[in-house]
């Protein structure tokens, strides 16, 4: 191919995507790179250490991946968590003495939730449903006493659907006495729901 340049010029050739590299790391103001080498005394004063490094390896919460389908995927809430799990440990072994306090930004992956978490917007509002994931239970406080909520019907009840039926959010809010007597929309019942204590707000991976 020919172009035809003025001659102070440079012709702009197209760009490619290239192969790029995700590091993910946490540093401390006082050591730097969060990072620890196993020892015998370390492993036993901190037993879960070892699910991470044995015994005379080094050991730190840098993470490099190359993102993509065709490399090693993409970095997600799992990957997440685990580096958390692992910060958590060396950041005892490296202050002992004190509360670690981790910030991160608005990332898609701090949105995540177990797969049986509370979560409003799964939850149909009738009893039951296609594909509805069952939840974990949740709690409320009646009179100052801490009541511990089933959000599925036992086997032996009517309302069960080939032994379980997960309860929808008019019956969870009825039996919490949240359930107006006007009836409000889908929309309203699971915001209302989603206001609830036991429904996580914040870093639900965490909770």
């Amino acid at each position: 191919k020919f172009i035809w340049l003025e001659g102070d010029r440079q012709a702009l050739r197209p760009k490619k995507s290239g192969r790029s590299i995700m590091v993910s790391q946490f540093l401390c103001q006082c050591h730097g790179h969060m990072e620890i080498d196993v020892t015998s005394d370390i492993a036993e004063e901190f037993p879960e250490i070892k699910k991470f490094a044995s015994v005379g390896s080094t050991v730190g919460t840098l993470k490099l991946i190359k993102p993509g389908k065709n490399a090693d995927g993409y970095w997600c809430n799992k990957d997440l968590v685990e580096q958390i799990k692992l910060a958590l440990v060396i950041f005892q072994v490296l202050h002992r003495d004190s509360t670690p306090v981790f910030a991160f930004d608005n990332s898609q992956n701090h949105r995540a939730k177990p797969p049986d978490g509370l979560v409003a917007s799964k939850l149909n509002l009738s009893d039951g449903g296609k594909n509805v994931e069952h939840v974990r239970p949740g709690w409320y406080f009646f009179e100052q006493n801490l009541v511990i909520h089933d959000m599925q019907f036992p086997g032996d009840s009517v309302h069960a659907i080939n032994g379980v039926t997960q309860k929808g959010i008019r019956r969870i809010l009825t039996e919490r006495g949240l359930w107006p007597s006007s009836g409000i929309s889908l929309k309203e019942a699971r915001l209302l729901l989603s206001q609830q204590t036991d429904f996580p707000k914040f870093h639900p991976e965490f909770n």
